[in-house]
Parts: structure tokens; sequence; C-alpha cells
């Protein structure tokens, strides 16, 4: 277990796992609540931190896949109840680090396109801040 530190209102605790089926890192980034003001901004944040973890992510494996999972905690604007809920990306597979910047657009399109969804469905939560991503990152060998 390590942690990365940045300059910006999150941090990176990179934990790597060996198993039978080969190496796993799990990434967790961490945001500080009261540097975060809005959606957009805490994502942006949040994803250049993700894309810092991949490209450190090269220098040990030449090809790997990786799912997110962005939270974010919501309160009811009259009770004082409080969740956390996630919004996941695809599994997603880095092949050359000249695709990095493609991959985190549509990491943030379909973490937005899910908030946005969850938003819609009026329930009465109120966004309050990014929480924290989980990134699972495994090795992956193309055949």
């Amino acid at each position: 277990l390590y942690t990365i530190k940045f300059e910006s209102s999150f941090m990176a605790r990179v934990q790597l796992r060996k198993k039978a089926l080969g190496i796993f890192y799990d990434v967790e980034i961490l945001a500080n609540p009261s540097s975060i003001k809005s959606v957009n901004n805490g994502l942006d944040d949040m994803l250049q931190m993700v894309e810092t973890v991949i490209y450190s992510a090269f220098q040990k494996m030449n090809c790997f896949k990786f799912h997110l999972i962005a939270e974010a905690k919501f309160k009811k604007s009259v009770e004082s109840e409080e969740i956390t809920t996630g919004f996941h990306t695809f599994m997603t597979t880095c092949f050359e680090t000249s695709e990095i910047s493609e991959i985190i657009k549509n990491c943030k399109e379909k973490i937005l396109e899910s908030f946005d969804s969850f938003e819609a469905k009026g329930s009465g939560w109120i966004f309050q801040n990014w929480d924290k991503t989980l990134m699972k990152i495994a090795k992956f060998q193309p055949t």
C-alpha cells in the first residue's frame, strides 16, 4: 500500500494484489470535500488524478484494463438523510498512452450520464460533494 498526494483536492492510495490470475491494483482516490465546489470541477480534478494513475500504470504494464466507480455524497434538502452512491464506467482497455485523453473523456461522459440519470429520477437528493473514486486495474495480455 502506498499513497500519492496531489497538489489538487485529491490523494490516491494504491494497493498491489497478486492473485493466480495475475496482478491487480486497487486505487482509491480520496477527495477533500471542502475544496470541491461543483460537480464538473470536482469530476475534472478527480479524472486528472485518474489520468496520472493511468500514466503510472503504463510504466509497470504494457497493456491493462481498468474500471472506475466515482462515489458522490447526496443529501435530502429537508431531511438530514445522506447517501453515498457510485457512478460506474465501462471496463476500459489501455493499449497506448496516446489513447489516454480519449479514454478520460469517455469516462467523464459515462459518469455524467449516470449522474444526470440519477438526478432526473426526481428523488430529491442534492449533490454535496465527490467522496472518492475506486479504480480497479488489471494487467491484460491481448491474444
